[in-house]
Formats: C-alpha cells, structure tokens, sequence
C-alpha cells in the first residue's frame, strides 16, 4: 500500500477513479546495438558480422527462407511500429557445427578427368542450388562457363575452350559471388554439359555445447547491449551462456540476455527457466506462440527472443519494455489471466492483449530474472528493472572504455586523480541531463589516494572512487481517484 493509501496492482496497467496521476514520459533514445546468434545456410561462418541493417545481411549471408534469417529480421523489427522500430544495428555470429560442408562440383574434360573444381563460396545448403553449364561459344575456340542458381544463370564467363586454367581465373578475378574456381587439369576442353548441380552442401546446424562457447568468446569484445539467440531452448546451453554472461558482468562488459520457450512452454517450465538462471541481466519470455506477420510466421517465445532484444535495444534508457506495443504480432496461444499475475510474481516476461489502434499484443511487466527481495546490496526494485540495470550497464562500460584508454598505465598524480573525478562526474551529468536520473543526486567522491597521501600513500596502483545516485522511477501505473455526488 501507497502512502496515499493507495493499493498498488501486481499487474501494471490503468485504474481510474476520476482523478488521474500524470505520466512520466522521458525522452527516448537512440537505438543501438544487440547481437543475434543464428544458423543459417550461407555465408560467413563462426565470425562476427556487424549488420547496420537487414538488407545489408541479405547481402552478406543470403535471403534463403530460414530461422536465422527470421531471427535477424526481428531484431531490426523490434517493436514493428511506426518511430518504434528495434535495433540500429545487428552483430550477426552465423553458427556452423563441424558437419559443415561447402557444396562441390569437378566438371570433367573430354578424356575424361576431372578439371575444374567449383566450390560454393561458403559453408551451407544453399550451394546446392547452385549449377554450373558449358556450352560452346560462337567462336570455336572458346567455351562459355554458366554459373546458375536455382536454374537461372546469373554469371557467365568466356574463356579458350582449352584453357582451363584460364577458366578458373576468370571466375576468380571477377569475384564470383557464388563460387571460387580450382584448375585440376589444363590443356583438354571440358565436357559441355546443359547443367551440373554443385552438392555435399551443409549447414552445420547441428550444435554443441562448445559451438556455444565458441559463439560467446567471439562476442567477448564487440560493443552490444543486448544478445538473443535464434532459437534456444536447451537449459544445459542456456546454463554455458549464462555462465559466460556471468563473466562478462564481472568484467565490466555487461549485457542482457533474451531467453525464452518453445511451443509446449507451460508458466511452470518458464518460471523454473528463471529460477535456474536467476540474473540481473536474463530477460526470460513465457509462454505460448504468437503469429508475427512482419516475417510470415508462427514463432515460440524463444524464436520471439530476437525481436524482444531489438526492441529493449530501441526503445533505448528512457522508455521500459513494460507495456511495449508490437505492431503485426498476434496472440495464437498465451498466458491467462491469472498466470500473468504468477508470471510477474516470479520473473517471467509475458505477453498480453493491447488496447491500442496501432498493436493487438504487447509485454506486461518487462522484468529481469532477479527474483531477490532480501538482497540490501542489490534492491530488487532496481535490479529487476531492464531500463535500469540498462542505465548502470552504460556508465560501466562508457567508464571503463575511458578508463582503459585514458587512465591505466598512467602515473597516479593530482592531474590522474582530477581526469578520473571529471570524467565519472561527466558521465553521470550526462545521465541527469537525459533525465534518467534524479537531478542533484549523483554523488562522485574520490577514495583513495587524497592529495596527501600521495605518491606513497592510499591503495597502491589504484585510484578508486565511489559513485552513485537516485533513479527517477520507471512509472508502472496510472491510477485515478475521484469522487461523484
């Protein structure tokens, strides 16, 4: 109960009696960056690709109809509204198993031999879409070589009908988009053929737990705030990840997580998914399956994690997940009423119905796995609170970036000491300026060393200060009272 003696809802929402509190409404952000793990069947593999938007993946990986795709363009989509959109950017890590496999195919001379290897440009089914055609040219001394996707050539390269080695250069130096040309035998023409299939093509999206491990570490450094994988379901690979997120957190390289479950989730499974990865920094989605029109498909809350990660991504650190609205997504099945209220009880993010012109669907209580109430070093009020842990998140790594270029490996002197007070004062300055927190609250104090106790004094190799503030509060309810005669 409020000091007004107000009762407060578990449900966020709107109650009216007349007399309506005013909402806060911050500015909102930029969007910026999450990244998205994937299988896919092109292009790079086990490498982080920086996606500025999703036609640039197309680019990059292909436009091939599958899960990775799905994911990466909900992750652009975020919100799927009109000046509500998801992520800037897209760190793309395409996972390929070790069963991967390039499609091949080595056409054969009139001897017959084998003499020239084609290779699809990278790891994947989609090479087996790909065909390869001689035909003559109109000059009897040369041939054509057709490159073909899905029976429709899209390059062709004239070249001596004898030339093999000729062949192969110029399906290289032309930089093939879909091939790379190896000479096996020179001097003998090869066979005409009307259309040769390049096979063997694998995707290599039967995963390992080390192929997690191996996606994490290739994460380690990359600037992003949000992370979500395609589709992951798997509490032993969602226990490997969160023990990397543990990591990052205790290195001063934070991010958030985005899980959720696949279409048989039950409200039990998903808040034991939160007791299992309890953290300030897991986002967990529970349950059902929703139709998102913007990509043609039914997805689980877990193949819904990408879009969700987008759209914390865009809504930025003034505006909370909670009550997000997402246009062109549609309740198939969800929670009920009365597990909404469980749901939130116990750290699970659900959708719901949305009241709104422009959406059917949006978040409930946009929450954190952080269930600890008993915690005084960690408030649950704060560290349940995506958009704060999201505010505490910037100044760690705006700070530390600072700090590892400016301030380590210097000499610890008054001059050190002022740069490291500006910079921290700077960076919470910029926060009150945003109105992410409340003005005249920030406090920065250095520690160790004073003045005085310098150079031999204090903590040796180390300037330590103390900071903090007082959070405006993220408004969860609109609550009216009146009265009528």
């Amino acid at each position: 109960m409020s000091p007004s003696g107000v009762v407060i809802p578990v449900r966020p929402g709107s109650d009216f009696n007349f007399e309506g509190a005013p909402e806060i409404k911050p500015a909102s952000n930029a969007a910026d960056t999450c990244a998205v793990v994937i299988t896919h069947d092109s292009g790079p593999a086990n490498e982080v690709v920086e996606c500025p938007s999703f036609e640039r993946f197309t680019e990059i990986f292909g436009n091939s109809a599958t899960g990775g795709r799905t994911a990466v363009a909900s992750a652009f989509d975020g919100q799927g509204l009109p000046g509500a959109g998801g992520a800037g950017t897209v760190l793309v890590y395409r996972q390929v198993a070790s069963a991967g496999a390039v499609a091949k195919l080595e056409l054969q001379n009139t001897t017959p031999a084998a003499a020239l290897k084609l290779e699809a440009k990278s790891k994947g089914t989609r090479g087996n879409s790909i065909s390869a055609s001689v035909v003559a040219s109109t000059d009897t001394t040369k041939h054509i070589l057709n490159i073909l996707f899905n029976g429709v050539a899209v390059e062709s390269y004239t070249y001596p009908k004898t030339n093999i080695a000729a062949a192969a250069e110029a399906v290289n130096a032309n930089e093939s988009s879909l091939v790379k040309a190896t000479e096996l035998v020179t001097g003998v023409a090869l066979g005409t053929t009307a259309g040769e299939p390049l096979s063997g093509g694998n995707n290599g999206s039967t995963l390992a737990s080390e192929d997690y491990v191996k996606a994490c570490e290739a994460l380690k450094f990359e600037q992003f705030e949000k992370l979500a994988f395609q589709d992951l379901v798997t509490a032993e690979i969602i226990a490997v990840v969160l023990s990397w997120l543990t990591e990052m957190i205790e290195k001063d390289r934070p991010v958030t997580l985005v899980i959720g479950g696949d279409s048989a989730d039950t409200m039990a499974e998903a808040i034991s998914r939160s007791a299992a990865n309890l953290s300030d920094h897991i986002v967990n989605l529970g349950v059902g399956t929703y139709t998102d029109a913007l990509v043609g498909e039914t997805l689980s809350t877990a193949q819904l994690a990408p879009r969700v990660a987008g759209a914390l991504c865009g809504l930025g650190l003034a505006h909370s997940g909670t009550f997000a609205r997402f246009g062109s997504l549609t309740i198939v099945t969800g929670p009920q009423d009365d597990e909404i209220e469980e749901a939130i009880e116990n750290g699970v993010t659900v959708f719901s119905e949305a009241v709104a012109d422009d959406a059917t669907t949006k978040i409930e209580l946009c929450q954190t796995t952080y269930t600890t109430k008993s915690n005084p070093l960690k408030p649950f009020d704060i560290f349940s609170d995506p958009r704060l842990v999201a505010i505490m998140d910037t100044y760690i790594r705006n700070m530390k970036k600072w700090g590892d270029a400016n301030s380590i490996g210097g000499v610890i002197n008054l001059d050190t000491i002022a740069a490291v007070k500006q910079k921290a004062v700077e960076e919470a300055t910029a926060l009150e300026k945003l109105e992410l927190i409340a003005p005249g609250t920030a406090f920065i104090e250095i520690v160790s060393p004073k003045p005085e106790e310098i150079p031999t004094g204090g903590l040796r190799q180390a300037i330590v200060y103390s900071f903090g503030w007082d959070f405006l509060p993220t408004n969860l309810h609109l609550i009216g009272q009146g009265s009528v005669g």
